[in-house]
């Protein structure tokens, strides 16, 4: 007699999680979608660009070069920053993971440190890219990086970059804002 009173049970169970299964599935693509529309603004930043750190005093100079590589399925990305204090360089490659369905972000920083970045928000206009780190290779446990691209229209970007210690918020570490040359 139980097992037939639990075959109901079961039964909707099955389809409550069915059903959510595919609702999710339904969010999922349009996430999906989110972040292909985004891979494709992040590589429409191909190209040269110039700008200034306005975080720092004094101010940096910033030269970026964006560049498809490799059958056009990664966009590197060349930095080098300056001031009359020092100088910065690194270098990134965005590429799309189609398993994860995610803009992916690496950065070799010429400090030595090695971050994994995966596109974690996106604003609802479409314009705002938070990027989050999955790993930061070079950094103490649980360091954390957070970088976000403000696109204004197809000439102008900003790039915000913030830093967490482990158990500690973020901070702004980097800023500016880049003209297309």
């Amino acid at each position: 007699m139980r097992i037939r009173s639990i075959g109901p049970v079961i039964a909707a169970a099955i389809g409550a999680t069915l059903l959510a299964a595919r609702l999710l599935g339904q969010q999922g693509e349009g996430a999906a979608a989110d972040q292909k529309a985004a891979w494709n603004r992040i590589k429409s930043l191909a190209g040269t660009w110039k700008g200034t750190d306005d975080t720092k005093a004094p101010p940096s100079t910033i030269e970026r070069n964006f560049e498809m590589i490799v059958q056009d399925r990664f966009l590197l990305v060349r930095t080098k920053s300056a001031s009359a204090k020092e100088t910065h360089e690194d270098w990134a490659i965005f590429s799309y993971d189609g398993f994860k369905k995610k803009v992916m972000m690496r950065q070799f920083a010429g400090e030595g440190f090695i971050n994994r970045f995966a596109l974690d928000e996106i604003s609802p206009d479409g314009n705002t890219l938070t990027f989050l780190s999955e790993d930061c290779e070079n950094a103490p446990p649980g360091f954390r990086v957070r970088m976000e691209y403000t696109l204004a229209g197809d000439d102008e970007f900003s790039q915000r970059m913030h830093l967490a210690p482990r158990g500690k918020e973020f901070s702004q570490c980097v800023g500016g804002t880049l003209r297309r040359e």
